[in-house]
């Protein structure tokens, strides 16, 4: 973590590789309601099937299925067009999603229950 919190601190940031994958039609719909199971039908009309992502954030018009550690995919919406992007992070990339707290919901719990310990070693 240390290693890759200073490569960040010098501008190395990691990058993603992303990859069009094609266009569903249900883009209002979905801003109106992006849960998970919404989500998954629209990455299904794409040609995604068995894909699993713990939850969704929502950036503006932009749907991001999370954690962002490992593979994800974006979901562009613009009017009732949604472009689905597949992203590839890099490694660095993925040790700075770890550092903000977008990793599996079990690393962030450990992380909690880490930092709580911390205290008492004082």
């Amino acid at each position: 973590m240390a290693l890759s919190g200073g490569l960040y601190l010098i501008g190395i940031k990691g990058t993603i590789d992303q990859t069009r994958v094609g266009i569903a039609g249900s883009g209002e719909q979905l801003l109106a309601e992006p849960s998970i199971e919404a989500v998954q039908a629209a990455l299904t009309e794409v040609g995604v099937t068995d894909f699993e992502f713990d939850y969704v954030k929502q950036k503006g018009s932009q749907l991001i299925t999370r954690p962002t550690t490992r593979p994800f995919y974006t979901l562009d919406v613009s009017g009732n067009e949604v472009v689905v992007q597949y992203n590839e992070p890099s490694l660095q990339k993925k040790m700075i999603e770890l550092h903000m707290g977008h990793g599996p919901v079990a690393y962030k719990t450990y992380q909690k229950i880490f930092a709580a310990g911390m205290l008492f070693i004082y």
